[in-house]
């Protein structure tokens, strides 16, 4: 009976150790990618290809790029994360928070104004920025927000187009704001202008009117091999084309 027993709890032992293989192997298989929320469907088609290609899954988390960073910062267990900025990767980076050497330029984009799509009363910015209510990022923290600040101040509108702003927690929700018809447009990126069918661009800011509009990836302190060969599939030539198909620019040297 006792031979009986521990056979059975031998059987048992080597079940169960075979289940804890599986479940670490495929804990390090799939990395929890923290994304801004203006890469959404990129980012989406970019998993998704990437899961196929590779066997590997990464999980994508979305929201403004401050928010995110904030919730790394709080200890939440992010394996990679992607900034609508450089600003919150440095801000990360100075709290030792991320693999500095893994920190890499992925795209970059344009901003422009996002009016209903069958809207016919736009006339120009600034009658819209002055007069009219208006969608945007938080000018404090989110990316898409501090770039339109910097191109409304530079074209000496920002004290009065402040007051008329509707300021959103990602670029997403102020994009929604247009289409929901609660203003009349949005400052946004490209991007999210044309993966919105509700909405079109009426214009576009000339780049040198704020900061080089950049997404940048980077390894969490905390993450294995994992986020490192997600990290290396964003830089491959198949994953640049399908960037580029969503609309977002190549990267260059700015902000380096």
């Amino acid at each position: 009976m006792k031979l009986w027993w521990y056979g059975i709890c031998r059987a048992v032992a080597a079940a169960l150790a075979v289940i804890v293989t599986i479940s670490a192997a495929s804990a390090a298989d799939r990395v929890l990618v923290f994304t801004a929320a203006s890469m959404s469907e990129v980012m989406s088609e970019l998993a998704d290809r990437y899961r196929r290609e590779t066997g590997n899954e990464a999980v994508l988390s979305l929201a403004g790029s401050g928010a995110l960073a904030r919730q790394i910062e709080a200890g939440a267990p992010a394996d990679a994360y992607i900034s609508a900025n450089t600003a919150w990767v440095d801000w990360l980076d100075q709290r030792e928070l991320l693999k500095a050497q893994s920190v890499t330029q992925i795209a970059g984009n344009r901003l422009v104004v996002a009016v209903p799509h069958f809207s016919e009363d736009w006339v120009d910015l600034e009658s819209l920025v002055t007069q009219r209510r208006f969608a945007m990022g938080d000018p404090l923290s989110v990316p898409a927000g501090i770039y339109a600040r910097q191109a409304l101040t530079s074209l000496n509108l920002w004290q009065v187009a402040q007051r008329q702003a509707v300021f959103g927690e990602n670029v997403r929700i102020a994009l929604k704001r247009v289409g929901h018809r609660e203003v009349s447009a949005a400052i946004v990126y490209s991007t999210d202008a044309a993966a919105d069918p509700d909405v079109r661009a009426v214009y576009t800011f000339d780049e040198d009117l704020h900061d080089p509009i950049t997404y940048w990836a980077a390894a969490t302190a905390q993450s294995g091999e994992g986020a490192d060969r997600f990290l290396a599939y964003l830089t491959s030539p198949s994953a640049i084309a399908i960037f580029a198909r969503y609309g977002f620019g190549p990267v260059s040297n700015a902000g380096d």
